[in-house]
């Protein structure tokens, strides 16, 4: 029988020499030849970190192939080459065996029998902790580096130059980061207004390119301007490119207070900080939002909780709403099954018909007609009364930034202001 193997390499940053890779795959096929297999595809992974085996294309693509019977057997260099983490290892052992696949490694052989699968999840197991420790150690050097206030590379924003490693400012650029925070401050500006402003002015990003929304954003939330020093709050692809702040460990995130010369005044950062808090709660107010008729009205019969509409996707992506029981979304033990929009809404609506054709109709239109009325009437005061409080609330934020701007810096006024602003977006959030 002609046994068809794949081979498996990877190297584990781009700095690693591609004769690296290449050398496992020349021992992999010297392997091959002397068992007198056939070598069915050659999968490597360039660059790809031994510890996210999941997130590895050719491997991924490897195992789809295994899952096709296009092999038997799948050959790799040594198992601390191919991976990192003793559970992964496990996984893939695993998910091949279910296909009739087997692993073997050139330093160790096929790792059938319990010694053999000892002896290899032993080498998984030292190259975990071998990448466990290498981590921390990084960890250290780059918190050592923070505190010390040097740059660790990337993109020096806008506003700061390095000289010798360390951050200073730069007179020629600062005196745009601070126009940008005033101008946001004062309300008067959105972050496309303050982008076109930029850009109608010649001004241009740190990458020489024109400013945006995004580049807005990024300027008023760094606070690298204010003097802390953050870094690792981001993780990166292999690309260099940002992926976000979700998934990053908040341990790993090194935050240093007053490591950097600040740009930016704190009472200028706090204002601008809770303008933008308050301008996010209102662009999510503004998002159309699904009409369900029947909410608070229906209650699961198994357990009395209300019934709460909740759309579903299929994997085609075909979307449909349902209201479901909330006891059972909370884990209450209700296995009360939901029930389709489409379906339920409309028969509450034919047995409503049904109700109101036993009693006078012009009767009912009258009484609710004039409970809208006095409804209305008392919303209408309550309106004049928050429309009034916040004329006044304005008025205050008004003399307590003009204070600021004749006194200079003062705990008491800034506090102050920062209270009525608050008040302001509760008054503006009612109405």
């Amino acid at each position: 029988m002609n046994v068809m193997a794949a081979i498996y390499g990877r190297v584990s940053t781009d700095r690693q020499s591609e004769l690296s890779i290449e050398a496992q795959i020349e021992a992999c096929e010297r392997y091959c030849e002397q068992q007198g297999w056939t070598v069915y595809d050659h999968y490597a992974d360039f660059g790809i970190s031994g510890t996210s085996a999941l997130k590895r294309p050719a491997l991924q693509r490897l195992i789809e192939d295994a899952e096709q019977k296009c092999f038997q057997i799948v050959v790799a260099h040594k198992v601390d080459r191919a991976f990192r983490n003793v559970r992964d290892y496990e996984n893939v052992k695993h998910h091949l065996e279910e296909h009739d696949v087997v692993m073997a490694f050139v330093e160790s052989g096929i790792n059938d029998g319990v010694q053999g699968e000892f002896l290899n999840s032993m080498m998984a197991l030292m190259a975990q902790q071998y990448s466990q420790n290498l981590s921390r150690e990084v960890r250290k050097t780059m918190r050592k580096n923070v505190e010390q206030g040097n740059f660790l590379g990337g993109v020096c924003p806008i506003g700061f130059k390095i000289v010798n490693k360390k951050y200073e400012i730069d007179y020629e650029t600062a005196p745009m980061v601070k126009e940008i925070f005033a101008m946001y401050a004062s309300g008067k500006y959105s972050m496309r207004q303050l982008a076109d402003h930029l850009n109608l002015s010649g001004y241009q990003t740190r990458r020489g390119k024109t400013f945006n929304v995004s580049s807005i954003h990024g300027i008023l939330r760094n606070e690298k301007y204010r003097g802390v020093y953050v870094h690792n709050q981001n993780q990166y692809n292999k690309y260099g490119k940002r992926k976000g702040k979700k998934s990053v460990n908040p341990q790993d995130v090194i935050r240093i207070d007053n490591m950097l010369p600040r740009i930016i005044d704190e009472s200028t950062w706090r204002r601008v900080a809770l303008k933008m808090d308050q301008n996010k709660k209102k662009v999510g107010k503004t998002r159309a939002k699904r009409v369900y008729l029947l909410t608070g009205k229906i209650f699961c019969e198994e357990c009395g909780s209300a019934m709460c509409g909740q759309p579903s996707r299929n994997t085609r992506g075909y979307e449909t709403v349902y209201y479901a029981c909330s006891g059972r979304k909370k884990h209450n033990g209700c296995k009360n099954k939901s029930i389709r929009q489409d379906w339920i809404e409309p028969q509450v609506v034919e047995a409503v018909k049904k109700m109101c054709e036993k009693f006078d109709c012009q009767e009912m239109a009258n009484v609710a007609n004039q409970r809208i009325k006095e409804i209305m009437s008392e919303q209408n005061q309550e309106i004049r009364r928050w429309e009034k409080i916040l004329a006044g609330l304005k008025t205050q934020a008004s003399n307590l930034t003009d204070s600021l701007a004749k006194m200079g810096y003062s705990r008491t006024v800034e506090e102050r202001l920062l209270q009525v602003e608050r008040e302001i977006a509760e008054a503006e959030d009612w109405l």
